[in-house]
């Protein structure tokens, strides 16, 4: 699949002070699959307020993500993944009270995986493709028009 266009939009601030953003819509277009010509996926973020979590929601038109902070909680749902046909919550063994030992117990996965030269649980071809996503939503957030990835 290639990202051929990245928009940024603003949904607007509630009054409950909780901030809630579209950062991206993003258009993928599939090589793979004629019956698929484009499909839309929008990125939002949710901060502060009352409710003492952050969120990040990706929704497409086959499903959607959520990552929950600080307890670590993925909400996950695909037309096109069979394990998550239907709603599922990921609980981590301890959902986690602090957004630094999320961070901690991520970081602690891949140096336990050099220690004892396994698998990393995520690759950095992976990694790279991931940041230079992250890196495009937040160029066009900031230029508030498109961004082509290639």
């Amino acid at each position: 699949m290639a990202v051929s266009e990245l928009h940024s939009r603003v949904r607007g601030v509630s009054p409950i002070a909780t901030r809630t953003t579209v950062l991206t819509r993003l258009r993928v277009h599939s090589h793979v699959s004629p019956r698929c010509d484009s499909r839309m996926l929008t990125c939002s973020q949710n901060v502060g307020g009352r409710v003492g979590f952050d969120y990040i929601e990706v929704m497409g038109t086959a499903g959607r993500i959520k990552s929950e902070w600080p307890s670590n909680i993925i909400n996950v749902v695909s037309e096109t993944v069979e394990e998550y046909r239907h709603p599922t919550l990921i609980v981590p063994p301890e959902p986690r009270a602090y957004v630094e030992k999320m961070y901690r117990d991520e970081l602690d996965s891949w140096v336990r995986s050099v220690n004892q030269r396994t698998d990393p649980p995520i690759t950095v071809d992976d990694g790279r493709e991931r940041t230079r996503v992250i890196s495009a939503v937040f160029e066009s957030g900031k230029s508030n028009s498109p961004v082509t990835l290639r």
